[in-house]
């Protein structure tokens, strides 16, 4: 009974029953990590450049500059992402 109630907790939008140890392999889940940890670090810049006693540590010059970096960066970089395209891949 109890292995049944925990295998509900894997049941996708396809209502099946998933087993994680056949899904996710390691080379998957070491990339998702990896790209986590990315984000997590990416984030936590973002929130140091836009905290308002970075001025104390860098000119406003140098904020400017690495805030166009950023606006070029998701611009040229992200242009062709789309939240509805990789809702399609299966």
């Amino acid at each position: 009974m109890k292995s049944l109630k925990n295998a509900g907790f894997y049941v996708d939008y396809k209502n099946e029953i998933l087993i994680p140890q056949k899904i996710v392999v390691k080379e998957n889940y070491d990339s998702i990590l990896e790209t986590s940890n990315r984000l997590i670090i990416f984030y936590k810049q973002l929130r140091i450049l836009f905290h308002p006693s970075i001025t104390r540590h860098l000119s406003n010059d140098k904020i400017e500059e690495i805030k166009n970096g950023l606006h070029v960066f998701i611009n040229d970089t992200l242009k062709d992402f789309s939240f509805k395209e990789i809702n399609k891949i299966k």
